[in-house]
């Protein structure tokens, strides 16, 4: 199954989640590897936007296709807290994470975007045993359209 991400150029064949693991995200806290990848590249696209505090000075971007074998738990809007999009909830979705990591059954977990909500972001545990058949199948320059920052 192919998924995408994009990443900073330096940082482009580091799949080990090491970034969210010294910072935290939304699903995972500090000390949890976990690589965040989308189902397509626009999604990459946006989910990589929303992050971007000073679009005068950013780095040189890599897009990846990445293949993944299908070994994913897909969880549904139904599955969080009401609020799930807000900060005050990342704790709960947190510990949904660590649930997931320990009990080892998948690769990935499949979970909607909180920016378009029909859209999935794939989650990937670089722990787990099928890691080892996550390869990166294509690789390339990306660069954000400065119109997506002008307005």
């Amino acid at each position: 199954m192919k998924i995408y991400r994009i990443t900073p150029k330096k940082y482009a064949t580091d799949l080990s989640g090491m970034g969210a693991k010294l910072y935290g995200g939304r699903w995972n806290r500090v000390g949890v590897s976990l690589l965040y990848t989308s189902e397509n590249l626009s999604l990459a696209v946006l989910e990589n936007i929303v992050h971007i505090s000073n679009p005068t000075i950013l780095p040189t971007f890599k897009s990846l296709t990445v293949e993944i074998p299908e070994s994913f738990k897909e969880y549904s809007i139904s599955d969080f807290p009401d609020d799930w999009t807000n900060q005050e909830s990342f704790e709960e979705l947190r510990k949904l994470t660590d649930n997931f990591i320990k009990s080892g059954q998948y690769l990935a977990m499949k979970v909607p975007s909180a920016i378009i909500e029909m859209e999935y972001n794939f989650l990937i545990n670089p722990q787990h045993a099928l890691f080892k058949d996550v390869t990166v199948t294509n690789q390339q320059d990306f660069s954000f359209d400065q119109r997506l920052f002008s307005r």
